[in-house]
């Protein structure tokens, strides 16, 4: 018990420390504003492309979660008011809204493999800290490039509080999530970014 709760903690704190990369990033090129946003949308396509790639391996409804992922931000977006509020701060709430969608899933993943295979489990967590980094970075680019950086660890720290949640409703309710449910709910949240990367491309001058 006390390895599967080290791990699930270490792994969050993997994509918290993502934060780092787009302080480092504002403050080497801040004069150069458009090389970062180009950088978040490229960490963003090249994410959702790997959770599309490996859901379709899994199954074709993957396709499906990718298009509904889709729809539900651009109706989010356009329900949104647009008035009184900057660009890239309803932007930065986007993100934070498509990143919270994949969380959830994602800690169910692991929470679920570590209970079928303890080795699995592992190994699962190792992939998912390495791809935390970058989707620590897509949450904290917006904040970040409006110096926002307090706000930027609080708002990746929520994305984690929910994968930690996903990991502990699995583990302590002992039950396995269905490879398709998760990967569908992953591939939605590709979605999401998808859109999401595509409209950011808006504020490259």
């Amino acid at each position: 018990m006390e390895l599967f709760f080290i791990v699930l903690v270490l792994t969050a704190v993997f994509q918290i420390a993502g934060v780092i990369i787009p302080w480092l990033a504002v403050k080497e090129f801040g004069n150069h504003i458009n090389k970062v946003i180009i950088a978040e949308v490229a960490f963003m396509i090249i994410i959702s492309l790997e959770l599309v790639y490996f859901g379709t391996k899994v199954t074709y409804l993957a396709l499906g979660g990718v298009v509904l992922g889709v729809m539900s931000v651009f109706v989010l977006n356009s329900l949104v008011p647009h008035k009184h509020e900057a660009p890239l701060q309803r932007l930065s709430y986007l993100i934070f809204a498509a990143m919270c969608m994949h969380e959830l899933p994602e800690g169910m993943a692991f929470g679920s493999s570590y209970i079928l295979n303890h080795d699995v489990g592992l190994f699962t967590a190792l992939l998912v800290s390495l791809h935390n980094i970058p989707e620590g970075s897509i949450v904290a680019f917006p904040f970040i490039i409006k110096k926002k950086f307090r706000k930027a660890i609080e708002f990746v720290g929520v994305t984690q509080a929910l994968y930690v949640a996903g990991g502990l409703i699995t583990y302590f309710l002992l039950f396995s999530v269905s490879e398709t449910v998760k990967t569908v709910m992953m591939c939605f949240a590709a979605g999401a970014m998808m859109f999401i990367a595509f409209e950011e491309l808006k504020f490259i001058k």
